[in-house]
């Protein structure tokens, strides 16, 4: 997290996914991700090739076109009021996105990751899963499927579900879905987005082992898609920090 002052007042960008939260990147990506400009992501692509900044390469009504978006985006990751960033230089509000974008670059799967704690609880992500016919692993296989297929479909509230079933305390067997699930839920939704993005991978390298064996779970392709987006903006942002 980086502290930052703007006319006096003392502002924080949130500048690692360990400063954000589940529920946080949810509404984001419900809220504010669908309304990206293509035309952002031009600029981008071409600041790449002239090795210049995207908004140096944008004409001013490109810049007028893509703004809001940023302003928006800056404004979800930080405690800058909208209405001050646009009270802000042009080149700072700039400035500003690139240090965003930059350290939401950084993020690399663990292979070994396996557990995590939170709350001052540990929780683990399932060695083997629905390989057995227990009535615990049907019923928890249902609400995969369905959760996984909100995902599928743009549902980002269904991730905490998702996290519902994977995610358990040592020993911890079933979770009541009726009972325990909300309170679990709201709490899987505090958990930071360093965390989370582990879950998210090892869901996607979950659901590929469970596509070959039946045809009934698939590569939740939002996710996938997700990591794609990562790694590009990775490279995008590449030296501009």
């Amino acid at each position: 997290m980086i502290q930052l002052t703007i006319n006096n007042v003392q502002y924080d960008l949130w500048q690692s996914w360990s400063d954000i939260q589940l529920s946080h990147f949810v509404s984001y990506m419900q809220n504010i991700q669908p309304t990206e400009p293509q035309l952002l992501s031009d600029l981008i692509a071409k600041q790449q090739q002239e090795d210049k900044y995207f908004f140096d390469i944008a004409t001013d009504v490109q810049n007028a076109q893509i703004l809001p978006f940023i302003i928006s985006k800056l404004a979800h990751f930080s405690t800058i009021p909208k209405e001050v960033l646009y009270e802000t230089k042009l080149e700072h509000v700039f400035r500003l996105y690139l240090m965003l974008e930059s350290g939401l670059s950084k993020f690399s799967y663990n292979e070994k990751f396996s557990n995590f704690k939170h709350e001052n609880q540990v929780f683990y992500l399932p060695k083997k899963h629905m390989q057995d016919a227990t009535v615990i692993e049907f019923i928890d296989a249902a609400q995969f499927q369905k959760q996984v297929e909100g995902l599928n479909a743009g549902q980002w509230e269904c991730l905490p579900r998702v996290m519902c079933i994977l995610c358990k305390k040592k020993k911890e067997k079933y979770i009541d879905h009726n009972r325990l699930w909300p309170m679990r839920e709201t709490m899987f939704g505090r958990v930071t987005m360093d965390k989370a993005l582990q879950v998210i991978f090892f869901l996607i390298k979950l659901s590929a082992k469970l596509s070959i064996r039946s045809q009934t779970y698939s590569v939740p392709t939002v996710l996938a898609r997700q990591l794609a987006i990562l790694k590009s903006t990775r490279n995008r942002t590449a030296g501009t920090a």
